[in-house]
């Protein structure tokens, strides 16, 4: 990982998240020092977010470019259209959409970065020999998880974890992080 990355503690469960603006990676104390196959999935998913910053991934630099335009324009096309629909002026309905449109691209640049950061921590996970071949599948479905929960903002809590049905209750070998 990049050495200009700093480790800070989350304050909430289910916070952990990488700040590409100020390069932390912040996670909950209980996740970082957990073996629990969810705690592995959920912190090599940041750390993979981290290494995407690192090696400058072009999409993340895309989203992150577009999160500072797009928080104001999420706020505003509500009342663009509404104004311009009950006003009768087509232009503003017409911005508001194209707003509407930029936010959707913006959702499909993220779900790229999501996905990435996701592969990433399947390969660490298995090249660091933090899960075996039985607990990957567990991970995969926290990392599923972590892809499909977008987009939110930074330290919003994520919604549930998904488990495998079948009850695994394997452990893994080591923690991730350590503080």
């Amino acid at each position: 990982m990049a050495e200009d990355v700093t480790l800070e503690r989350a304050s909430a469960k289910l916070s952990d998240h990488y700040d590409p603006q100020n390069k932390i990676l912040r996670h909950f104390v209980e996740a970082a020092e957990s073996t629990s196959l969810t705690a592995i999935g959920i912190v090599a998913h940041e750390i993979g977010q981290a290494l995407q910053d690192a090696e400058g991934y072009s999409f993340q630099r895309m989203r992150n470019r577009l999160a500072q335009h797009l928080t104001f324009m999420a706020q505003m096309s509500p009342w663009i259209y509404i104004g311009g629909f009950w006003l009768g002026i087509t232009a503003f309905v017409g911005l508001a959409l194209l707003m509407l449109g930029a936010m959707a691209v913006f959702a499909l640049i993220t779900l790229s970065v999501e996905r990435d950061a996701s592969r990433r921590a399947k390969q660490m996970s298995k090249e660091n020999r933090l899960v075996g071949d039985v607990e990957i599948q567990a991970v995969r479905n926290v990392l599923r998880s972590a892809t499909l929960d977008l987009p939110r903002k930074p330290g919003a809590p994520r919604g549930q974890l998904p488990f495998p049905r079948r009850g695994c209750r394997c452990r893994a070998r080591a923690p991730l992080l350590g503080y």
